[in-house]
């Protein structure tokens, strides 16, 4: 899917139906006519506002069908805030109406085409932006529960899911470099940047049983009795600690470049 100039898409539906419409212009014209008709007034309301457009595309096949809602995120991201009261609230709600809207959008088109269960050969709900980032504030939930937890990670397995979250923090890093690649505006990218540095604040600046580490009679206890646990284990804690450090460094410079600038 092509970028938008200075829009990114809210939210798209697909279907693949095996019905023979494509070749009659004036149906595929009328179809086209009244799904943009349907999809415009809900997503203005869904989406917030009416700053946004509604492309339908159709290819044979025998007929594929992208109904996609564009325009600029950051404005419903604001509005979202004002609404439900904070960026994460905000993102997981519009999230939600997203699904549901492409998800309408498909049933409109089933209906209108009047298309049988047998013919429906592929139907799907998309990710727009909020579904993007929506999943990225999931994921970092599920990691944050982990590295968390206050107890030391003695067993040989605890380690291994403590670094396994750590792992999937420099995954979650990789997967939002690919996001912001796909947003076409500075304000989405600021907007973005500032909610998800945020949730990233609330991630532990080291591990919770970092300090037992730092207690010398522990310490060289721990050392007598197993010595590579204890550098796995101080290991593992600076890693964190490297690794949360260098995400809000560069979600903070994110937000920065986007920004406003000075004068």
């Amino acid at each position: 899917m092509a970028n938008y100039i200075d829009e990114e898409i809210l939210c798209e539906a697909y279907t693949h139906l095996e019905i023979d419409v494509f070749d009659d212009k004036v149906k595929l014209s009328k179809l086209k006519h009244d799904l943009t008709s349907f999809m415009e007034e809900r997503a203005k309301f869904f989406f917030l506002g009416d700053d946004v457009r509604v492309k339908v595309e159709f290819e044979e096949g025998s007929l594929k069908t992208r109904i996609i809602v564009l325009g600029a995120a950051a404005s419903t991201i604001v509005a979202g805030v004002s609404a439900y009261g904070s960026f994460r609230s905000g993102v997981d709600q519009i999230s939600k109406d997203a699904t549901m809207l492409a998800q309408s959008a498909n049933q409109e088109l089933i209906f209108r085409t009047r298309t049988a269960y047998c013919d429906r050969i592929s139907i799907e709900k998309r990710k727009g932006v909020f579904g993007r980032v929506d999943a990225l504030l999931g994921e970092l939930d599920v990691i944050r529960v982990v590295i968390s937890e206050p107890n030391l990670p003695s067993r040989t397995i605890d380690l291994k899911t403590f670094n396994g979250a750590v792992d999937k923090l420099v995954e979650w890093d990789a997967k939002a470099d690919k996001l912001f690649s796909k947003l076409n505006t500075v304000e989405t990218q600021e907007c973005i940047a500032a909610g998800l540095l945020e949730e990233l604040d609330r991630l532990p600046e080291a591990a919770p049983w970092e300090g037992d580490l730092k207690k010398k009679s522990f310490r060289a206890s721990l050392i007598v009795a197993d010595p590579k646990k204890a550098a796995d284990l101080v290991a593992a804690a600076a890693r964190l600690a490297s690794v949360v450090q260098s995400l809000r460094d560069k979600m903070a410079a994110r937000v920065k470049v986007n920004g406003p600038q000075q004068a």
